[in-house]
């Protein structure tokens, strides 16, 4: 049953580096709930605890998403931002770009890398079956548009994943292309991530709605703009 106050927005922050990325993203998704009168909700404890990964120990917390499941239970609809994502103050409300039952995503950047996520969703439907149609265009888990009717794509289970780079972001992809679940692209400035045009430039990423500071590469840039955006909440 959905609370009184029926959306929320959602981030991840586990262990040093996701309290260091929630210091800098963290006014902002409060700023953004207030904006938007939505609830502000930080998943900041292990509860999934499963090791698919036994070198990478980001992989395993990135499963701590599917905490998504029991919150889709008591929300009407949810926003997710990584904690290495900040909602600019210029961001309007999301949920206003799309129906509830449709996901809501940001493809990820093709070029060079996209092999890899290829051969992600080339794995799974050797392992668990083949999509029927054209596969669907790779979307980065890292903000996601999320409403009832996606609380089994966070039903945890072990036996449905695949160790690899990405295994919940792939498992999601697979499982919402799988399950034919109506899926709507939203523009990339909602999740800008390094490899989208113009990246490298700061206005084009104070420019954007939703920027996020994947890779280890991109979190002095993260503080930078931080500074800069904190001007204007």
């Amino acid at each position: 049953m959905a609370q009184a106050n029926s959306q929320a927005l959602v981030t991840l922050s586990l262990g040093r580096k996701g309290a260091e990325w929630l210091a800098l993203s963290g006014p902002f998704f409060e700023a953004y709930a207030r904006r938007n009168g939505c609830d502000f909700v930080v998943m900041d404890k292990r509860l999934v605890r499963h090791r698919i990964q036994w070198r990478k120990w980001r992989v395993n917390l990135q499963l701590e998403k599917y905490q998504l499941g029991p919150l889709l239970d008591r929300y009407e609809r949810v926003i997710f931002a990584d904690a290495d994502l900040i909602l600019t103050p210029n961001c309007p409300n999301l949920f206003d770009m799309l129906p509830a039952e449709r996901l809501g995503v940001v493809a990820d950047p093709a070029g060079e890398q996209m092999w890899k996520r290829d051969e992600e969703m080339a794995n799974m439907q050797a392992r668990f079956g083949a999509l029927q149609g054209a596969t669907p265009a790779y979307f980065n888990s890292g903000l996601m548009l999320l409403s009832g009717v996606h609380r089994e794509l966070f039903s945890f289970d072990a036996k449905t994943l695949l160790p690899g780079r990405w295994p919940e972001q792939t498992a999601l992809n697979y499982y919402s292309a799988k399950w034919e679940l109506p899926r709507q692209y939203l523009p990339e400035k909602c999740n800008f991530l390094p490899g989208h045009c113009g990246w490298d430039e700061q206005a084009a990423r104070l420019e954007a709605w939703g920027v996020h500071y994947a890779g280890v590469a991109s979190k002095e840039l993260m503080k930078r703009d931080a500074a800069i955006m904190a001007r204007s909440l």
